[in-house]
């Protein structure tokens, strides 16, 4: 599917603060937090990192809402079946956690005496630092990696509350990505490399609720075809018209998929996730990782369960192509209701 390309980066905002123009596209608008219009307690920024490997998946989020801040990291190590998190609140930011306006360009950079943070884009690359004191169990977590975007392809969105409002929601889902570098905590030390380790980015500013109380599955990775494969679903039994939900891109080519259904089966101590769409034959089992303890591999950023997994399943791309998954990796965010 075809989708609109910005010839130049155009003001996403009116002078009146409303969308200068809704819908989807493959380049960004410009956003400026000044030119809102609506409440300023109602200003809502955030952005996520996803890092992984066959050895860790490394899970950041930064969020400014105006009242509260945070800066939530999540580590999860595959191979010992451990996971460990933290997540520390700045109360009344107003702005202060300085959210970049751009999800490839800008910095974004947070410093106390408990937590540094610095996300630095320089062209294609993205140089991601941080020094959390007393992440877990005593440790220190420390990260040093360099993404690079080069390969990436970006997904925007943007979405009016409704005819004549102020309220909006913008967004990015920008995929492909690889990382190099290391992250430490404690003894322990893991080890990216840019032929295995895998990112994304989620982007979203406005003044609406970031997920809208939606369930999202996320996967990011090379099929058995060496063709690189990066979804976004949503679950629409929260809330219908999700706007970067239901994109599945496949060899740099971008396919929007209708409502994508969700059914939760208990299994044992585990829950399954069935996500079905029946207009691409589309239905995926996502299944959790187990810790060693034998428990669903998951951890709290805030008000966001993050849920560790593998996807299996079928479905027809657009154009007739089948996909198959045989133990995709790929990560849940459940909101805490």
């Amino acid at each position: 599917m075809e989708y609109r390309k910005n010839s130049d980066e155009k003001p996403l905002l009116n002078e009146r603060g409303m969308l200068s123009r809704e819908g989807y596209s493959i380049s960004p608008s410009f956003y400026n937090r000044n030119m809102i219009k609506h409440h300023r307690l109602s200003i809502q920024e955030s952005d996520c990192y996803y890092i992984s490997n066959r050895q860790f998946g490394l899970y950041i989020a930064i969020s400014d809402r105006t009242l509260t801040g945070h800066i939530s990291v999540i580590l999860a190590d595959f191979e010992r079946g451990t996971i460990k998190s933290r997540t520390f609140t700045q109360f009344f930011p107003m702005g202060g956690m300085r959210m970049p306006s751009h999800p490839h360009k800008g910095e974004l950079s947070f410093s106390n005496e408990k937590c540094g943070m610095s996300i630095v884009s320089v062209g294609t690359k993205k140089y991601i630092k941080c020094d959390f004191i007393d992440f877990y169990d005593n440790k220190n977590l420390y990260i040093n990696l360099v993404v690079d975007a080069e390969e990436g392809i970006s997904f925007f969105s943007s979405q009016q509350q409704s005819k004549g409002s102020k309220r909006f929601l913008y967004n990015c889902f920008n995929p492909s990505m690889t990382a190099k570098g290391i992250v430490r905590c404690g003894g322990d030390e893991y080890s990216a490399d840019f032929d295995r380790t895998y990112v994304f980015h989620t982007f979203y500013r406005g003044t609406q609720t970031r997920h809208n109380r939606n369930a999202y599955l996320y996967a990011n990775h090379y099929l058995s075809n060496d063709k690189p494969f990066s979804m976004c679903f949503s679950d629409s039994a929260y809330v219908s018209g999700s706007s970067i939900s239901n994109v599945v891109i496949y060899d740099k080519y971008i396919n929007k998929l209708n409502r994508v259904r969700t059914m939760q089966k208990k299994r044992m101590s585990k829950r399954d996730f069935v996500f079905v769409e029946p207009a691409h034959s589309l239905k995926l089992v996502f299944t959790p990782n187990e810790t060693r303890r034998g428990l669903p591999m998951k951890a709290t950023s805030y008000d966001t369960t993050v849920l560790f997994g593998r996807i299996e399943g079928d479905m027809l791309l657009e154009d007739d192509t089948p996909i198959s998954f045989d133990r995709l990796p790929a990560i849940m965010e459940i909101p805490i209701v």
